[in-house]
């Protein structure tokens, strides 16, 4: 798991260099994000590769839809299963210095959640993790769509 986190790293810093060289805009990469909740709780992670917190989700494949990795990047992460979704919107960031588009989606889930290699999970109120993110698009995604 952590070899396709350097992969994307590199994939998109090396993208980014030959846009600025060949003076082409570079698409955004395109990631869902899961909000995930029971009663007035949301899932997060406390990431094991970078500072802070993070909601499920990831960068979609290719060839994937938005549902599918959705299902995917829930099931890696958590180790639930994702059994329905509603999408909420889109949230338009940048990671790194490279535009990221995510598409953020209400999920219920089903089973026992597991920590992962990608962090520890817990569930917080919204207002506990606001301002401890390590994403901007998640802190976005959960100021728009969290209803506190």
């Amino acid at each position: 798991m952590r070899f396709v986190k350097v992969r994307s790293v590199f994939f998109g810093l090396t993208t980014k260099l030959l846009a600025k060289i060949f003076f082409v805009e570079m698409p955004p990469l395109i990631s869902v994000t899961a909000l995930i909740r029971k009663e007035k709780t949301f899932l997060f992670q406390e990431l094991s590769y970078k500072r802070g917190l993070g909601l499920p989700g990831g960068i979609m494949k290719t060839n994937e839809t938005a549902e599918e990795a959705l299902k995917r990047e829930v099931k890696e992460e958590t180790n639930l299963d994702a059994i329905s979704s509603t999408y909420l919107g889109s949230v338009v960031s940048s990671s790194g210095g490279i535009a990221t588009l995510s598409l953020v989606f209400d999920v219920a889930v089903t089973g026992k959640e597991i920590d992962s290699i990608e962090g520890s999970l817990l569930w917080l109120l919204p207002q506990n993790a606001q301002g401890r993110l390590a994403y901007l698009s998640a802190e976005e995604a959960l100021s728009r769509f969290a209803k506190f």
